[in-house]
């Protein structure tokens, strides 16, 4: 994030995800999730989280359109390495808007995946969910895009609205734009 750059952070994540299709209408994924936070070269955290989604698929057209109802659940926890920080207490206050220590939230999904060439796909969703940690309702929306290379080397464009972006935001929504690359094995 822009706050985190701004103190020289840097966040070093690994995961690893499962999924696998259960029936032909029953999908099940799970991701496992490590992460460090540093910010000004020491050493602020560590988290970890695990996100699990049970999706139900409403129609049977494989190739081009599909439409699913899921069950999705995300819980993270982060731990800080110490009280006092070097960055000084306006940095440290800021490093601790950054992180949430625990994070719980569980709701439902509607998702439309589409195919429209047989290396370009679209995604869109939107969600209702309840916060456990906090006793709140979050709602989010979303769209994807996934450009296919060979196998499953692809390039993803990705925009997310939710109504509840506490850390750093004041309780106020927020918007995450993010573009990568992926592998699949």
């Amino acid at each position: 994030s822009a706050q985190l750059a701004a103190l020289d952070g840097r966040q070093y994540r690994v995961s690893g995800m499962y999924q696998r299709e259960l029936t032909p209408r029953v999908v099940i994924s799970a991701e496992a999730i490590a992460r460090q936070v540093e910010i000004d070269g020491d050493e602020f955290g560590n988290g970890v989280g695990v996100d699990f989604d049970l999706a139900y698929r409403l129609n049977q057209d494989e190739r081009r359109s599909n439409y699913f109802v899921a069950w999705h659940s995300r819980y993270e926890k982060f731990d800080r390495s110490g009280d006092d920080f070097p960055s000084g207490a306006a940095a440290d206050e800021l490093a601790a808007q950054l992180i949430q220590p625990e994070y719980s939230r569980h709701g439902l999904e509607l998702r439309h995946e589409g195919q429209w060439h047989e290396s370009l796909f679209t995604r869109a969703m939107a969600g209702l969910y309840y916060r456990a940690d906090s006793s709140d309702l979050e709602a989010s929306g979303g769209v994807g895009l996934d450009w296919f290379f060979e196998g499953d080397l692809r390039l993803y464009i990705d925009a997310l609205y939710t109504s509840n972006g506490e850390a750093g935001n004041a309780g106020s929504g927020v918007i995450e734009a993010m573009i990568g690359v992926a592998k699949g094995f």
